[in-house]
């Protein structure tokens, strides 16, 4: 009998109000359509519209959605970019939401397999898709406050060739201009966390990144121990 529910949120400051509306079969409104099939006439119904019913509206403030799960405003408040979305960094971007943060920034240049998903924080549904907007697209679903801004993304040129990546090479040679470019960018925020395991990619972030806290989260074979190095000794 029901065919769907949605939520609609109207923010106002720091408040949103959302309301649930559904729909059903009953309220669909049908207009009659004569189909010619050669030797009859058929007479077809075909739905143009269907009624929306309002459930109570619900008013919802930040401090009553984040009420007992917030981080200090000492880390919710920074701006931080998380480098690499596999495994670690999916995980812990969803965690950083989960708790509080507002403004995430996400890297990575890869495409989301079915090996992704048993680990990290990919459905069935994001195959194919880039890692960062199939990421940004989930985090949005968590928090309505939430501000994602994704680096790296895939392009199809046509049917009969590959995927193509456009954005630059985060990976590649560190003295390309991709690797300058994205170094601007990573000055807008105030807390990078490299999740990528790459040793060159963090020796190079070490050296080039400078006044900004440095975090690099990786997993050894097997995943027996998770590495946690920081800039602030140096």
């Amino acid at each position: 009998y029901e065919l769907s529910n949605f939520f609609f949120g109207i923010r106002f400051e720091k408040q949103i109000t959302w309301f649930l509306l559904h729909t059903n079969r009953a309220s669909a409104k049908k207009q009659e359509v004569a189909v010619s099939l050669g030797v009859e006439i058929m007479q077809l119904e075909k739905v143009v519209a269907r009624s929306l019913f309002l459930d109570i509206p619900i008013t919802i403030s930040s401090e009553m959605y984040f009420g007992r799960g917030s981080f200090s405003t000492a880390i919710t408040d920074k701006r931080i970019s998380v480098v690499g979305v596999g495994a670690i960094g999916s995980m812990l971007s969803e965690s950083l939401v989960r708790s509080g943060v507002k403004n995430l920034g996400l890297w990575d240049n890869d495409v989301v397999e079915c090996g992704n998903i048993c680990r990290s924080s990919y459905t069935l549904k994001d195959l194919g898709d880039s890692k960062v907007n199939a990421l940004s697209r989930h985090l949005h679903t968590i928090s309505p406050e939430m501000v994602v801004k994704v680096h790296g993304g895939w392009k199809y040129v046509g049917p009969n060739f590959p995927t193509t990546y456009m954005g630059g090479d985060l990976y590649g040679n560190i003295n390309y201009n991709s690797q300058e470019n994205i170094l601007k960018e990573l000055e807008e925020y105030d807390i990078v966390i490299d999740c990528t395991g790459s040793n060159e990619l963090l020796h190079f972030l070490g050296k080039s990144l400078t006044g900004k806290i440095l975090l690099s989260l990786c997993i050894t074979n097997h995943a027996n121990d998770l590495l946690l190095v920081s800039s602030s000794d140096g």
